[in-house]
């Protein structure tokens, strides 16, 4: 799984914060970042994940410069 499809079903599991439940957010992100540091899988390099957000900022950007 890319970093990106990592991330993005990670958001999936986000609780709603319209209700303002803030214990069960808490909760939900201690949660989280507990379960980023027992990820047994090897780090992301710092330089290749900028390298793989700006590639895909290029991407969208010029994407929406096509549609404009």
């Amino acid at each position: 799984m890319t970093l990106a499809e990592t991330i993005y079903q990670r958001s999936l599991k986000l609780p709603d914060a319209a209700d303002g439940d803030a214990a069960a957010y808490d909760a939900w992100f201690k949660a989280q970042v507990q379960q980023a540091i027992d990820d047994p899988r090897p780090g992301i390099p710092a330089d290749a994940a900028r390298e793989h957000f700006a590639a895909r900022r290029d991407a969208l950007r010029q994407q929406a410069q096509g549609e404009g």
